[in-house]
C-alpha cells in the first residue's frame, strides 16, 4: 500500500526523498553498519551466553541502533527508509548464511519492526508488515535441516532453528523460536510470490547508483572558465589549492637549517654595513629595524 504525499514542509526544511534510501548513497551504508552488528555479535557470542538476545540488545543500543527510529520523519521517506532497512537485514537471513548471522539479522529485524513509536506527536509512520518471499518449489537438498539457498524468505525464517542444532548454538535456538511466534502472532508477514518472480520493489539494491559528476573536473583540466557563481566544489578545491600553495611557501622560508640561514644573514648584513658606513653611523637605526624584524617573525611563527 502506498503511502499518501505529505503536506508541504515549512520553509527551510530539508526532507529527503524516497528514492534517496534506494539509491547506493544509503543503501551501501546501511549495508556496512549491518554487517559491523551481525559481525560483533559473531564474535561476542559464546557457548557459555545464558542471555543470547539480551547480548544482542546491549551491542545494539552501544552500537546507537536505537536511533534509526528517528531517522526520517516524513511519511513517505519514511515508508522508503523502513522498507530497505528490514530487506537489507532479511539479505542475511537467507541459507548461504552461516547460522548464527542468521539469527542475530532475525534478532535485528523483529527489533527494527517491533521498536516503531506507536504513540508520538507528531505521529510517525509505522510499517505494519515485513514483505518476505515464500514459494512452493521443494528444496534441491536432501537434508530436510539444511536450508536450500533457492529457497525463498519464509521458508528460511521458517526453517532456521532446524540450521541452529549445533552444540555451541543451542543456546540460542529458543530465542529464535520465541521471535518466530511473536512475529507470527503480530501477522507481521507480508507474504509476496516466489522470489524467482521478482515481487519486491526495487527490485534490486541499490537502484540507483550516485556516481561523482565529472563535468566539472573536465572543464577544470581543460582550462574552461565556467559561468556564473562558483560551485562548493570549485570553492573548495580552490581553498585546498591556495592551501598547498602556503604549505609549499613556508617550507621554503622555514625549510632551511638554521646554521645556513644565520650565515647568509651575516654575510647579508656584512656586506650592507660596509655598504653604509659601518655599525656607528646607523646603530640606532639597525637596533630599531632588528627589533621590528624579530616583532614580525615571533608574530608570523605564532599563525603557523
Amino acid at each position: 500500500m502506498s503511502v499518501a504525499p505529505s503536506p508541504s514542509s515549512s520553509r527551510g526544511e530539508i526532507i529527503l526523498q524516497p528514492a534517496y534510501f534506494t539509491s547506493s548513497s544509503f543503501v551501501h551504508p546501511a549495508r556496512a553498519d549491518i554487517d559491523s552488528l551481525l559481525q560483533l555479535y559473531s564474535h561476542q557470542y559464546t557457548p557459555t551466553t545464558s542471555h543470547p538476545f539480551t547480548l544482542f540488545k546491549d551491542i545494539w543500543q552501544a552500537q546507537g541502533w536505537p536511533w534509526i527510529q528517528f531517522k526520517v520523519f516524513d511519511a513517505r521517506s519514511r515508508a522508503a527508509f523502513l522498507k530497505v532497512v528490514m530487506r537489507l537485514f532479511s539479505e542475511h537471513i537467507r541459507g548461504g548464511e552461516p547460522p548464527l548471522r542468521r539469527a542475530a539479522a532475525l534478532f535485528g529485524l523483529y527489533t527494527i519492526f517491533s521498536t516503531q513509536p506507536s504513540i508520538s506527536a507528531p505521529p510517525l509512520y509505522s510499517a505494519a508488515q515485513i514483505q518476505v518471499t515464500w514459494g512452493t518449489h521443494a528444496p534441491q537438498t536432501l537434508s530436510p535441516r539444511v536450508p536450500d539457498v533457492t529457497q525463498d524468505l519464509y521458508q528460511d525464517i521458517e526453517m532456521l532453528p532446524d540450521a541452529l542444532d549445533a552444540e555451541f548454538l543451542r543456546p540460542i535456538r529458543p530465542h529464535v523460536v520465541y521471535v518466530q511466534s511473536k512475529l507470527l502472532q503480530a501477522q507481521a508477514f507480508h507474504i509476496l510470490p516466489r522470489a524467482e518472480t521478482h515481487p519486491l520493489n526495487p527490485r534490486a539494491l541499490p537502484r540507483e547508483v550516485v556516481v561523482e559528476d565529472a563535468e566539472a573536473t573536465t572543464s577544470t583540466a581543460q582550462g574552461r572558465k565556467k559561468k556564473g557563481r562558483p560551485s562548493r566544489r570549485e570553492r573548495i578545491k580552490k581553498a585546498r589549492d591556495s592551501l598547498v600553495a602556503l604549505d609549499g611557501w613556508r617550507e621554503d622560508v622555514l625549510g632551511s637549517q638554521p646554521s645556513v640561514a644565520r650565515g647568509r644573514y651575516v654575510m647579508a648584513k656584512s656586506a650592507f654595513m660596509d655598504a653604509i658606513g659601518g655599525d656607528a653611523a646607523w646603530e640606532g637605526t639597525m637596533r630599531d629595524a632588528n627589533a621590528m624584524v624579530v616583532e614580525r617573525m615571533e608574530t608570523i611563527t605564532g599563525l603557523l
